[in-house]
């Protein structure tokens, strides 16, 4: 089955957090517009994304204890990557 998107990590994004699962548009195969069209169609195949979380945005990082631990330590080596 194509998808529309893709689990991804990073080392050198301005937006996404070092080293943190997180979803991404699959620019292969375009089959959405935006980064957020792709995470709508992850949750709605029952991909967990976290919400509510301190410091991040809502449905753009994969929801599991060892990517909300991974989160937490670069927000503290990484700052700048805090959202208010």
């Amino acid at each position: 089955m194509k998808k529309s998107y893709l689990i991804c990590h990073t080392e050198d994004s301005s937006f996404y957090i070092p080293q943190a699962s997180h979803i991404e548009r699959n620019d292969e195969l375009m089959l959405v517009y935006t980064d957020e069209e792709a995470s709508i169609d992850a949750k709605k195949e029952g991909v967990l994304l976290i919400e509510e979380m301190d410091g991040v945005p809502d449905n753009v990082y994969i929801d599991s204890l060892k990517n909300r631990e991974i989160i937490k330590q670069m927000l503290i080596k990484y700052p700048e990557y805090y959202i208010q």
